[in-house]
């Protein structure tokens, strides 16, 4: 009669090896959680840089569609100076053609003391009041911000319209050729923009 065979008990795993277990999960967690955090850091830094670029290109179009637009009208066609440019642009769309409305409208640019780009507008061309204005941040985080314009001599000048001289007894064009804005921004530097005014100077 044969003896009856023992069956193998399921041997269980060690103390070292439980301990071998934990020290490479514990490093594979380190690992991990060090890249993600570099991805994470690296992610803050593009997007950083990105949205003063996407800021940028809104505030661009913006600008050039209103400069594009320029129009005269008398001695309030236009107002430069360093940190504020003011004039009258025209080209508005009126949904309601029953309705009498300008397609004219009011705006300025004006580089605001809490490091940002501002462009206002007023519902009245020549407004009753002139602080009713709506205001809209363009620009965000500017370093600095400097307006010029170009006379009809291609000069750069700080202020529009231009001081007449003793030489000169022409009348001053209305508006300047061309609006160039100095924009400084972190991590980009200096950044000139040019606008073209049709029928400028």
């Amino acid at each position: 009669m044969s003896k009856p065979t023992k069956s193998n008990k399921h041997k269980g795993y060690t103390l070292i090896e439980v301990i071998i277990a934990l020290a490479i999960f514990a490093i594979l967690g380190t690992i991990s959680v060090g890249l993600l955090g570099r991805s994470f850091d690296t992610s803050a830094r593009l997007k950083a840089k990105i949205d003063p670029l996407a800021e940028l290109q809104l505030a661009v179009a913006r600008m050039d569609r209103d400069i594009a637009q320029i129009v005269e009208r008398g001695s309030s066609s236009f107002v430069g100076q360093t940190n504020y440019a003011e004039f009258v642009r025209g080209g508005l769309v009126i949904p309601d053609e029953s309705e009498v409305k300008s397609t004219l409208k009011r705006v300025a640019l004006l580089c605001g003391g809490d490091a940002e780009l501002i462009r206002k507008t007023w519902t009245r061309v020549d407004p009753l009041n002139p602080d009713d204005f709506q205001e809209q941040a363009l620009m965000h985080h500017i370093e600095s911000c400097e307006f010029s314009y170009l006379d009809k001599d291609s000069t750069w000048v700080s202020e529009w319209p231009m001081a007449p001289t003793e030489e000169s007894t022409d009348k001053p064009p209305p508006f300047p050729r061309a609006i160039k804005l100095n924009l400084t921004l972190k991590n980009f530097g200096s950044i000139p923009l040019l606008f073209v005014i049709p029928g400028g100077a």
